[in-house]
């Protein structure tokens, strides 16, 4: 399967859909596509594989949200290819560059200098996201930290720091950069990061909530 297959449409949902939203539709596409429903049926095989991979990372809230990056990342890309015109010579001509068109994409390009640190940030939460992966916390930590000195405000650097902090053991501030990022997602109507952020507490929460019920 290709590495930019859209888990999303495999599933059927948007890509803000929660947690219980895609298991939900993964659980009825499960049953209608199954092997014993389909016997010797080819297509329904590729099928009901695709829906697996497709669950197996969507229904992962760390391969979700590296999922979502590098889904992002092609959309944009897409995006800055489409606008380049079709015939091609029109990029070297002084005319095209002073349109109305350019002078508005110009007039919203940002300093050197803050494509760079927003760049750097970008590198920091990546490396961070790829420690965490494979489970090296206290390196993921470490770059999620960096991200953070340069941009206190990135939700998902905060996102990412809470979960490094509960595997680490520290909950309070676990507890901490969790809801600083559903603050954050919050703010900017970011659903699907602020859903994320919220199933995590709620996790937070219960695991407490037993932890009380076991010591009393």
């Amino acid at each position: 399967m290709s590495e930019y297959a859209n888990f999303y449409r495999i599933l059927g949902v948007p890509e803000t859909a929660g947690e219980k939203e895609i298991k939900k539709k993964y659980r009825l596409l499960s049953m209608d596509y199954h092997p014993d429903r389909n016997p010797g049926n080819p297509i329904n095989e590729e099928r009901i594989r695709k829906i697996n991979r497709a669950y197996s990372v969507l229904g992962d809230s760390l391969k979700r949200r590296q999922y979502d990056r590098n889904l992002a990342r092609r959309k944009e890309k897409r995006a800055n290819i489409s606008l380049r015109p079709k015939n091609h010579n029109f990029w070297g001509h002084s005319s095209f560059l002073k349109s109305i068109f350019f002078q508005d994409k110009i007039s919203n390009f940002r300093s050197l200098k803050s494509i760079k640190m927003d760049s750097l940030v970008e590198e920091f939460y990546n490396r961070g996201l790829a420690w965490q992966l494979i489970k090296n916390y206290k390196e993921a930590r470490a770059d999620y930290c960096r991200a953070l000195s340069i941009a206190p405000k990135f939700g998902k650097a905060h996102l990412g720091l809470g979960e490094v902090y509960l595997k680490l053991g520290q909950k309070k501030r676990a507890l901490q950069h969790l809801t600083l990022a559903k603050n954050l997602f919050s703010i900017r109507s970011d659903n699907k990061n602020m859903t994320n952020a919220l199933n995590l507490l709620r996790n937070f929460s219960r695991n407490n909530d037993d932890e009380n019920l076991t010591e009393n």
